[in-house]
């Protein structure tokens, strides 16, 4: 347990920090599972189902893709896998040079040569107690559907369609009502325009007001998927689950349906696409770990100049550690500015009342903290500044 000091009761505390889930794009996720990502045989992170094209393309293969299966073997660890080469080199290293040395022998020098060896040795992850990061990595709805299932549909409809349908989608498209809506007012024209460009926010839109302006624009197939992904995306996105046993038997469907319906249009969607082949993993994660929309990673989107911002005077050899070390730091500064404690020779001390002060009388720190007080507005009054 971390020891540190309760201000208000003036007490020393022990807290235990826990790890309750990861949330993270796919490729992320497998890292952290030591999974090795979307261009295996076997692209799902929790499970053994996948495999050569001889097997995915037979029925009981490609059955198998719709279905979530278990597993407790296999894993790939970037970390382990860095110091497993090593291992086998310097043994390679020590046998030529002698010869005669036994096996056994050449296991014990190594043996003692990497435990000396400092930093990790396999997934620090792994080491979590209470974490299983295979089963803890939920599938994530901006990545996963908007960024996933509803990109290829979208690529789908508009790679088929010529110019004049393009311009007659535009037209539908920019004349939707938005009363009902919580999205931003539709750019038709940008949308298409950038058609192989777009984002997250874009594809939320599309997933919601696609299927009023397509008909006579696609195939019964591509209207199909339409509709699936519409469904879907509307169940996901509820952020309250009153009936979860309801829920679950309703997800299953849907999920079911957009895979027939991909099937359908293109089978080897399925096969070849990770994004498509964890769906049905999202029963058992919302089972586990309730709406979707409680991990989603869309929020974190917006803190990507931030993160670009604290690494621009990093040497770029790792990134994400200077990028942490300068989080780090700022929470230091906003502890030390707020009169938090810390432990100096078996005694907690703070800052003084006067740096305590800077925190509480500059607004212009206070907002760069994110602690500005707040004000209820008064009708009919307006700041001067």
């Amino acid at each position: 347990p971390i020891h540190c000091f309760k201000a208000d009761t003036q007490t020393t505390v022990r807290v235990i920090l826990q790890v309750p889930v990861l949330p993270a794009d796919n490729p992320q996720q497998s890292e952290e599972a030591s999974h090795m990502g979307g261009n295996v045989n076997c692209k799902s992170r929790k499970s053994t189902k996948g495999g050569p094209h001889e097997v995915t393309e037979s029925d009981t293969g490609y059955h198998e893709l719709y279905m979530t299966l278990q597993t407790a073997t296999g894993i790939k660890d970037k970390i382990a896998q860095h110091w497993i080469e090593i291992l086998l080199a310097k043994a390679r290293e020590m046998k030529k040079a002698s010869p005669g040395r036994s096996s056994e022998d050449i296991a014990r020098d190594l043996e003692a040569w990497f435990i000396a060896q400092p930093g990790d040795k396999i997934n620090p992850l792994l080491l979590v107690e209470g974490l299983d990061p295979s089963q803890d990595t939920p599938v994530e709805i901006l990545h996963t559907i908007l960024l996933g299932i509803i990109k290829y549909c979208w690529h789908n409809l508009h790679t088929s369609w010529k110019e004049v349908q393009q311009n007659l989608f535009v037209i539908c498209l920019q004349s939707t009502d938005l009363d009902s809506l919580s999205v931003p007012p539709i750019r038709a024209a940008y949308i298409m325009q950038y058609r192989n460009g777009l984002i997250g926010k874009h594809f939320k839109t599309l997933m919601q007001t696609m299927v009023f302006h397509v008909h006579d624009l696609v195939s019964n197939e591509q209207f199909t998927l339409i509709k699936a992904i519409g469904l879907l995306g509307a169940l996901l996105w509820d952020p309250e689950i009153d009936d979860m046993d309801g829920y679950l038997h309703d997800l299953e469907i849907l999920i079911g349906n957009v895979l027939d319906a991909f099937a359908l249009i293109d089978p080897a969607k399925i096969i070849d696409k990770m994004k498509l082949q964890v769906l049905p993993n999202l029963v058992d994660d919302i089972r586990h770990f309730r709406p979707t929309i409680r991990y989603s990673t869309e929020i974190f989107e917006c803190f990507n100049v931030i993160f670009r911002l604290c690494s621009m005077l990093s040497n770029h050899q790792a990134p994400s550690r200077d990028i942490a070390n300068k989080f780090a730091s700022m929470d230091q500064l906003k502890h030390m500015l707020s009169g938090g404690y810390w432990k100096v020779d078996n005694e907690w001390v703070r800052t003084g009342s006067k740096v305590r002060n800077i925190l509480r009388k500059d607004t212009f720190i206070q907002r760069h903290l994110g602690w500005v007080p707040t004000i209820t507005p008064v009708p009919g009054e307006s700041p001067l500044s």
